[in-house]
């Protein structure tokens, strides 16, 4: 299952307002410098507690991210849902489909494990997803989650460019083919990832140039 699937976390990118429109970053898109941020996801390095919580204990086998991060597994991932809950802030990906199946997986075992009803609260969580109806009695019934995967801040480019073109092929709604089509809108600072690099450090440097070409 993808949504269970090992990650490294959630990078986001953002471009500072500049006063007058000049041009800080030399971007070439009115804005200012650009500021990269990676929230990660799985075990670090540190973490005391770690053995306490519910994500580490589905996690616990993942490779170590060699970061140093003090704050809990936990409560990274609830800084990660309050983004995404944002409503005054618009985030933008490609394909959320399958880009938030890791989130919606963690609704479905972490947060449901914590509220130690694992199997109403995933009941309640599929069928939301689905789009059934429960009747009162078994609604009664079912802990209430705070989020059940409506997010209304998320802006998907894939689903997008399907609705302006739907009858485009598959192969024409890949992100490769859309980065082609519109090379010109990189920012102009982008430089390609060095194969001097590790293989870790090129997979974030391309990260970080194709979330920059979203925004």
């Amino acid at each position: 299952m993808r949504g269970s699937a090992r990650l490294l976390g959630a990078m986001f990118v953002f471009q500072d307002s500049v006063d007058g429109g000049d041009d800080a970053g030399g971007s070439g898109g009115g804005g200012g410098e650009w500021e990269c941020f990676l929230l990660p996801l799985g075990p670090t390095k540190d973490s005391s507690s770690a053995d306490q919580e519910v994500e580490y204990s589905r996690m616990f086998t993942w490779p170590v991210i060699p970061f140093q991060c003090d704050v809990s597994m936990t409560d990274r991932w609830k800084a990660f849902e309050a983004l995404l809950l944002n409503n005054s802030t618009k985030l933008v990906t490609y394909n959320a489909t399958v880009s938030l199946l890791p989130f919606y997986h963690h609704l479905a075992i972490d947060v449901a494990s914590r509220n130690h009803s694992g199997g109403l609260a995933s009941s309640q969580f599929s069928a939301c997803l689905a789009g059934a109806s429960l009747d009162t009695q078994s609604l009664s019934n079912l802990p209430v989650f705070s989020n059940e995967g409506y997010l209304r801040s998320v802006w998907d480019l894939r689903l997008v460019s399907w609705m302006l073109r739907p009858h485009a092929t598959d192969n024409e709604l890949e992100f490769g083919t859309i980065h082609e089509g519109f090379a010109h809108l990189d920012p102009a600072h982008q430089q390609a990832p060095s194969s001097d690099m590790p293989i870790l450090m090129q997979g974030l440097a391309e990260a970080k140039n194709n979330l920059e070409f979203i925004h």
